[in-house]
């Protein structure tokens, strides 16, 4: 029954946005996130985020400090031709937080206490991740760890905007080798989807 129930909340709440790489929304609780992580290559002002295409570039741009996307295993789809799991773009934390803002507008990266909301809306952090995956599984499977790419189909990665330390930030994932839902802090060269809620 509880099952059903969030199966109807996350299609049932779905509804157009404007928004044209990311068009539907769901509501859950007082949040409304997009149904999609989040898949552009410009800042909202519309600076070009830089493309790491090789393990040494993702790398150079954690050890700088700068801002970085990447697709699965530095694969290169053409994503106006070819949209499938493997092909949404995963950022670095230094693109999340760029001043020139990852999201588009009227959207922002859920804090790391606006993410503890969701999951307590959805029952807690053991709460199993079967039940939200009508929600949270819809995009990129995989992490970049430094250049090496790891749970392709076995653990979705989101980060927050939140930081814990100078060298590192909160971010989500699910399933927990335990089932559930996961939260930790990572370095912020790392490379996770994103997925937005609105302001």
């Amino acid at each position: 029954m509880k099952r059903l129930l969030l199966i109807t909340l996350f299609v049932g709440a779905m509804f157009h946005d404007s928004f044209a790489q990311n068009t539907d929304t769901v509501v859950i609780g007082r949040q409304i996130w997009m149904a999609h992580n989040l898949n552009v290559k410009t800042f909202q002002n519309g600076d070009t985020i830089p493309h790491a295409q090789t393990e040494e570039e993702w790398e150079k741009a954690g050890k700088e400090g700068t801002p970085a996307w990447c697709y699965y295993d530095n694969t290169n789809y053409d994503v106006d031709s070819v949209i499938n799991e493997n092909s949404e773009r995963m950022y670095n934390w230094y693109a999340v937080n760029d001043t020139r803002k990852l999201t588009p507008e009227g959207w922002h990266i859920p804090s790391h206490s606006e993410w503890e909301s969701l999951i307590t809306h959805l029952g807690g952090e053991n709460t199993s991740s079967a039940e939200a995956e009508d929600f949270l599984y819809v995009g990129c499977h995989g992490n970049n760890f430094g250049g090496t790419f790891s749970q392709i189909g076995h653990q979705n990665g989101w980060w927050s905007s939140t930081e814990f330390d100078d060298g590192y930030a909160w971010y989500r994932f699910a399933p927990d080798i335990v089932g559930g839902f996961g939260k930790d802090y990572g370095l912020k060269g790392l490379g996770f989807s994103v997925r937005c809620i609105r302001n």
